[in-house]
Formats: structure tokens, C-alpha cells, sequence
């Protein structure tokens, strides 16, 4: 399958009138990725013809006509690829468990929510992630934009 690439386009004035916010506190709400995730997942797999499936802890994945399952990530101040249970307080990045985490799924569709109501996006295999993000299971803004979302 080819690289998956595109932007999902909001009408930030028609947002802003329905949620009777001004523009620029809709932006500001709507760039944070907690609050837009589920959107970004259901948008994209509308958007790519993929199915949304739930997963445990909340959530979803995206099945792709092949039966190969994606996962979503928002790309804030940075990329979280490890799985939620590695990252704050009293909890442990573990390479081994997230090589593992790795080989259960096709790879990683990335949605730079910052630059939102224009949300480029675009995916990543598994082996690319541990190449770039094994060190820890995340990537900063500024090389995860450097790598995704190179500029012709």
C-alpha cells in the first residue's frame, strides 16, 4: 500500500458559530489532541475508507481493505508511538514490549493537529517507527515533522 497522505479541512467559522465560540477560542480548543482524537480517527477512516474498530481503554483502530490494522497519532508538542501504559508517572518505557506492541499492526497514521483547521496527515510503517522513535516510544515536534511531513 502506498504512503497515506492528505488534510482534513474544518470551516473554522461554521465550527465556531455551532460550539458559540469565537475563532480563535475554537482554534485553540480544537488543536489540542485529547480533545480532537476521536474526531481525527472517525474523519480519516471516513476519509480513507477504512473501519473503525473500538479497542480496550477506549479508542479506536482503522482496518484497511487489506484487513491491516492503523493506528492514529496526534502530533502536538510531540508524537507518542509507545502505547499509553509507558508514558507517566510510575510507568517505564520498555523497548522490548514495544518492539513487540510494533508487530501487531501495519503502522501509524500521524495528523499534525497544531495546524488545525488544515490537518495534514500522513503514515508511518511500524519498522520506520523503531527506527525513529526507539529511544523512547515518542518523537518531538520538530523532528517528527522533519520526518513525516518533509518539505518538497
Amino acid at each position: 500500500m502506498p504512503k497515506l497522505t492528505g488534510v482534513l479541512r474544518w470551516n473554522v467559522g461554521l465550527v465556531s458559530e455551532a460550539l458559540r465560540l469565537p475563532v480563535r477560542e475554537t482554534v485553540e480548543y480544537f488543536r489540542d489532541g485529547r480533545i480532537i482524537g476521536d474526531l481525527i480517527e472517525r474523519r480519516l477512516a471516513t476519509k480513507l475508507d477504512f473501519t473503525p474498530e473500538p479497542v480496550r481503554g477506549g479508542g479506536v483502530v482503522l482496518r484497511d481493505s487489506g484487513n491491516f490494522v492503523w493506528r492514529v497519532r496526534m502530533l502536538t508538542d510531540h508524537v507518542a508511538f509507545a502505547p499509553q501504559s509507558m508514558f507517566g508517572v510510575g510507568r517505564k518505557f520498555r523497548a522490548t514490549e514495544f518492539r513487540d506492541f510494533l508487530g501487531t499492526f501495519q503502522g501509524y497514521i500521524v495528523a499534525d493537529v497544531h495546524a488545525w483547521p488544515e490537518v495534514p496527515y500522513t503514515s508511518i510503517r511500524t519498522a520506520e517507527v523503531w527506527s525513529l522513535a526507539s529511544a523512547g516510544g515518542q518523537m518531538k515536534r520538530e523532528p517528527a515533522l522533519a520526518a513525516l511531513f518533509p518539505k518538497e
